[in-house]
């Protein structure tokens, strides 16, 4: 190492960076600015003023290969960094890098207070104007950037600093490089980019965004790119839930620490709440504890972590537990204070069912359905409507999309008609058009919009009818018999 670590740190960081190499949890220090196992990124003081530092360490004969290969990404980043200040792009000046055996240092100036830009977006409270307004100056920056022949190669919202006063900067350069002249990004890079706006996306945001860099992705494009990360997203969510732990199937979020004898316990000193052919429900302290067969309590944990990743309201699944047996447990957030949709009086259920109406929407124009659709598969919590009941959420059969969309709203539209309570019934036409608006126009921005609409009404109607006649004999008292 060109100087040692410790000349670098102060004092209070020391023992945490010294824990931080061992694999401890070091003692809580201020200036910690990104933590995982092989990254941790510093804001500390030094001689000239404010300084970042990124420490790197790699971990296995893989990664150390691939280090031979492709040389360091730290001592590539401070190359990349210079070049680009050299080309007139705003970014954090490299400093020093200092390497020794198992670790690796870049020292940046600090950019000064901020966050980066994605985070901003993401804040609640966000005025669209000034969301609108910042995602101009970003695609203004892009384009600058790409003209001057960068490809940045990890290019989101993320990546770029935001100032307190507005001004942008680019991060991460470390798989960056220059080409020799202007340089027009592919659909590669525009993905990640356009995959980094605040879920769902909005059209004037997006547009705000591309229109300075002269690219505007098809719908078609766009809709790809989302069913590619939202798959892949899935595929991954095993790992990034938590630990997962092969031998006893044990799978839980990271801030949840739970072993599987504490899971055992909630099991066996639970509320009964319902129990049937496919398992039991209890309550318990930490959440709603399900009992069911392996197969279907692993596809609740999927079903979870996917409409997590669409934005659709539901219970957040917290752990999942497989047993010896065939069976498993798997824990999900209680909604306290929710009430059924089929308990609403009709002036509450016209907001609900427009907020419904966007979920299956989106689900939808997703990718995915949720065969269940009644009244008791949804709660309402804080002005939200959530799906509860997740063993309907699957993903859509691309030989049946059409079909299969159309039967998830015949079945709610026979809950409506059949089975909700007679204020409800009395009110469905209305409760139908401000439900069948909100689907309709989520479906479009996520392009994915119903052409054949009077077609597709057809079919909704057709599926309820024959739900209905189905199911005669079981649920024969008509509208507002409250059946479930």
């Amino acid at each position: 190492m060109t100087e040692p670590l410790d000349d670098i740190l102060p004092d209070d960081l020391r023992a945490f960076v010294a824990a931080w190499l061992e694999g401890r949890e070091g003692p809580a220090v201020p200036g910690v600015l990104d933590l995982s196992p092989t990254r941790m990124v510093l804001r500390v003081e030094g001689e000239g003023g404010t300084e970042v530092l990124k420490l790197d360490r790699r971990r296995g004969l893989r990664e150390r290969l691939k280090r031979l290969v492709r040389g360091s990404p730290l001592a590539a980043e401070g190359r990349r960094l210079a070049e680009a200040r050299a080309r007139g792009l705003p970014c954090a000046a490299p400093l020093g890098h200092a390497r020794r055996p198992g670790l690796e240092v870049l020292r940046l100036a600090d950019l000064g207070p901020g966050r980066d830009l994605g985070s901003w977006l993401r804040d609640p409270s966000r005025d669209r104007g000034a969301a609108r307004e910042a995602l101009g100056a970003a695609g203004a920056l892009l384009a600058r950037a790409f003209a001057g022949g960068l490809v940045h190669g990890d290019l989101h919202l993320g990546n770029l600093h935001r100032a307190e006063d507005g001004g942008l900067a680019l991060l991460d350069l470390h798989a960056a490089r220059f080409a020799r002249g202007p340089h027009r990004p592919g659909p590669r890079e525009l993905r990640p980019l356009y995959l980094s706006l605040p879920w769902p996306e909005d059209e004037a945001l997006r547009r705000a965004l591309f229109a300075p860099i002269g690219l505007d992705p098809s719908p078609r494009a766009l809709e790809r790119w989302r069913r590619t990360w939202l798959s892949r997203r899935l595929v991954r969510c095993l790992r990034d839930s938590g630990s997962f732990r092969r031998r006893g199937r044990l799978i839980q979020r990271r801030e949840l620490a739970l072993e599987r004898a504490d899971l055992e316990d909630l099991a066996a000193t639970g509320e009964p709440l319902k129990a049937g052919r496919r398992g039991a429900v209890l309550r318990t302290a930490d959440g709603i504890l399900k009992l069911r067969r392996t197969d279907r309590a692993l596809a609740h944990w999927l079903a979870a972590e996917g409409l997590a990743l669409r934005r659709v309201p539901s219970p957040r699944a917290l752990a999942f537990l497989g047993g010896r047996r065939g069976t498993a447990l798997v824990l999900s957030q209680e909604l306290r204070g929710a009430r059924p949709l089929d308990a609403l009086a009709p002036g509450e259920a016209l907001a609900a069912a427009a907020d419904l109406g966007r979920s299956l929407g989106r689900l939808h124009g997703t990718g995915w359905r949720f065969r269940d659709a009644r009244g008791d598969n949804f709660l309402v919590a804080r002005g939200r409507v959530h799906l509860v009941d997740l063993e309907g959420v699957r993903a859509l059969r691309p030989w049946a999309r059409g079909r299969a969309e159309a039967a998830d709203l015949g079945r709610l539209h026979a809950w409506l008609t059949a089975q909700a309570p007679p204020a409800l019934a009395a009110a469905a036409p209305v409760l139908g058009r401000g439900f069948l608006r909100a689907y309709l126009r989520e479906r479009r921005a996520l392009g994915r919009p119903e052409r054949a609409l009077r077609s597709f009404v057809r079919r909704i109607g057709l599926r309820s009818a024959r739900w209905k006649r189905a199911h005669q004999g079981r649920h024969d008292g008509g509208a507002g018999s409250g059946a479930t």
